[in-house]
């Protein structure tokens, strides 16, 4: 059966390696490239992701891409007859992923709602996104967790086995909910604060909780606020996405996991490249690591009972533009040096060095990719660092990367502008929204 066609318009942004083009070279180019993105741009985890693939476009264009303004959710399947070259989408129908097979272009998958890839994907680390929700809980002091998810999703459920396997290897307990999506039919999503609410009153508080994804971190919230449970110092509450609105504007601003989406759209149109180029590809799939939490009110608190513990630990965070000393830090408290880091060790899993460090390497990451774009020498000044030269050897140490490395990774402003560009033809017409969950 056919797919009809629309003769809806589609916007076309043209792509070229170099900005600057003229007239004598312009016939000489190469013929761009026709990419297809199916994916819906509105949401501002795949709005990061269309920067990196755009950022990819310019480097090693020309490319032109395809995107049907009133319909970005369209099925992989409206590409069938179509002459381009690849195609970058989020695949979540099982019927998506096997018509996906049999196209006669490449398509590399965006989404992780499934465990098999199936296609060739290039996604998040969600097993890694759950492990760093928890060291970020951990660092403050948290022994009991939580982990609000969803049912039969692959990617909830990588999340929340990261975050379980890394709180109980500290030795730590963590319960979980899962509930079902509200995309489900017959479910009304009313049902599912009330769930929630039930079972945040069986926790026993202090308790650090990560919950799947953003909306249902601000959902995590309300209920707490219903059922009498102050965040974050009864419920810690971390989410996952970064979505600045959902994050910003909940009545307690929320802690989230930064996905790295910007990498992940830079690295999913290197793979397509490399497809469109008949060339070998290393891996059907790339993981992506998350790069960092973004520390808001839901989770900035310290859940240690031992007043000295927690009075260096408040001292470090104030004075982390510091030079200081152990030693100086020793001089706060009535303990011996020795007994000071085995207090450390048993409260927050780390050394009482392994903490300053980390603190300033997460001060540095904040100050590299904030709106006023400081040069290296003035952020180690701000995080404590006698000179750059430590701060740049810490931070690869800890990251893998160096500072400038994780600056141009993250690029500022997450928003997409077209400046250049034509309506094309139509590519393609009815939309095949999916029903899954998104990536």
């Amino acid at each position: 059966m056919g797919i009809a066609r629309s003769r809806s318009a589609t916007y076309n942004f043209r792509f070229s390696a170099s900005t600057r083009i003229s007239q004598t070279t312009y016939s000489t180019m190469k013929k761009p490239r026709q990419i297809a993105l199916l994916f819906p741009m509105s949401r501002p985890h795949l709005t990061r992701m269309l920067r990196g693939i755009t950022d990819y476009a310019q480097q090693h264009g020309p490319w032109s891409l395809h995107v049907n303004p009133e319909q970005p959710t369209a099925s992989v399947r409206v590409l069938e007859g179509w002459q381009g070259d690849g195609a970058l989408a989020v695949v979540n129908q099982t019927a998506d992923l096997k018509a996906a097979q049999h196209l006669n272009l490449p398509v590399v998958n965006l989404s992780a709602a499934h465990k098999n890839p199936v296609i060739r994907r290039v996604t998040v680390d969600h097993h890694a996104v759950g492990r760093l929700a928890a060291e970020h809980l951990l660092a403050r002091g948290f022994r009991r967790f939580a982990y609000y998810g969803l049912k039969n999703v692959w990617y909830a459920q990588e999340r929340g086995r990261g975050f379980i396997e890394t709180v109980e290897q500290q030795g730590a307990h963590c319960v979980k909910m899962e509930d079902r999506s509200s995309l489900t039919k017959g479910r009304a999503w009313r049902d599912s604060h009330e769930a929630l609410r039930r079972w945040l009153t069986t926790l026993q508080p202090p308790v650090g909780l990560l919950a799947v994804h953003d909306i249902r971190a601000s959902m995590a919230i309300d209920s707490c606020q219903q059922a009498g449970l102050r965040v974050p110092d009864d419920v810690a509450v971390v989410g996952v996405n970064d979505d600045t609105v959902i994050c910003d504007f909940c009545s307690v601003p929320i802690s989230s996991v930064s996905r790295n989406d910007w990498k992940v759209g830079y690295e999913a149109a290197a793979m397509l490249d490399r497809l469109m180029h008949r060339r070998k590809v290393a891996s059907d799939e790339i993981l992506i690591p998350p790069d960092r939490v973004v520390l808001r009110q839901s989770s900035d608190v310290l859940a240690i009972n031992d007043p000295e513990v927690e009075k260096v630990v408040r001292y470090i965070r104030e004075h982390l533009h510091e030079d200081f000393s152990i030693d100086e830090l020793v001089q706060l408290v009535p303990l011996s040096r020795r007994w000071l880091q085995q207090r450390f060790k048993e409260y927050l899993g780390v050394t009482l060095y392994k903490f300053i460090v980390r603190e300033r390497i997460d001060r540095a990451k904040k100050l590299l990719v904030g709106e006023k774009r400081l040069q290296l020498g003035e952020i180690a000044r701000q995080c404590g660092f006698s000179e750059t030269r430590l701060l740049r050897k810490n931070f690869e140490r800890l990251e893998g990367i160096t500072p400038t490395q994780f600056r141009r990774n993250r690029p500022e402003g997450t928003g997409f502008e077209p400046t250049t560009g034509n309506l094309a033809r139509p590519l393609w017409g009815d939309s095949h929204e999916s029903k899954d969950q998104p990536p």
